[in-house]
């Protein structure tokens, strides 16, 4: 879930607990992937999915809602688009990016999704008064470009977190670490961080409590395919830049 907050920067997912969801973020392969939704509730559950196309401008992220005014311009298919889930079992909804010539290949393409649930009584059907006003999901899906781009970034650490400026050509990955080195596995969730940075975003990191005590962070940055990886440290007021490409 922190994945997800990082890499949009503030489009928070809706919560709900009458639905659940196996992933908040995928990557195509192929340009292809899929969501589990499962229903919790003892009611079937009509779900109507949006996309919205993610933009990146001036360092922030722009989102453009589909809507048959731009249907000529769509890049991003779900199929089913709506759906009836029966209680306690799931749908899978199919994720497809329809590519223009060459646009795979130059460029990452970002969407978020919107999986809003109400419950479906049939005609006939006596209606529950005790159904709650149900909320969704916003999952984020990455379309990767055919062939990373070299690393271009440059990363601050300042005031208590850590602000990444992505300036290449395609999304990194940025892990960040202040575990010790004795730290057990099943703890280390509250000393690192991992997030998605789409290219050009300016993206501000907040460190929880226990990652802002330390005296260093260890940086891993990557692209999608591992073409390009570097490992720094990172000390309090530090700056470090790529080198110029």
């Amino acid at each position: 879930m922190r994945e997800l907050i990082i890499l949009i920067g503030g489009l928070l997912p809706f919560f709900c607990s009458a639905i659940g969801i196996d992933s908040m973020l995928n990557f195509t392969e192929k340009g292809k992937t899929e969501f589990k939704v499962s229903s919790n509730s003892s009611y079937r559950e009509f779900i109507k999915v949006g996309i919205s196309e993610l933009h990146v401008k001036d360092g922030e992220v722009v989102k453009v809602p589909y809507s048959r005014e731009n249907i000529d311009k769509w890049s991003l298919l779900v199929r089913p688009a709506r759906a009836v889930i029966e209680p306690s079992l799931s749908k899978l909804f199919t994720v497809e990016h329809v590519a223009s010539k060459g646009s795979l290949s130059k460029q990452d393409h970002a969407y978020q999704l919107s999986i809003i649930p109400t419950p479906y009584f049939a005609e006939g059907e006596p209606v529950s008064h005790s159904v709650s006003i149900a909320m969704g999901f916003a999952p984020v899906v990455i379309v990767p470009a055919e062939e990373d781009k070299p690393l271009n970034y440059r990363i601050q650490y300042q005031n208590g977190g850590v602000r990444i400026k992505n300036n290449g050509g395609t999304y990194l990955r940025a892990v960040l670490d202040t575990c010790a080195d004795d730290t057990l596995e099943d703890e280390r969730e509250s000393c690192t961080s991992v997030s998605y940075v789409l290219s050009g975003r300016n993206l501000p990191i907040q460190l929880s409590d226990k990652m802002k005590s330390a005296k260093k962070i260890n940086v891993n940055l990557s692209t999608h395919k591992y073409t390009y990886k570097t490992a720094l440290t990172l000390k309090p007021e530090q700056v470090v830049e790529s080198e110029r490409h």
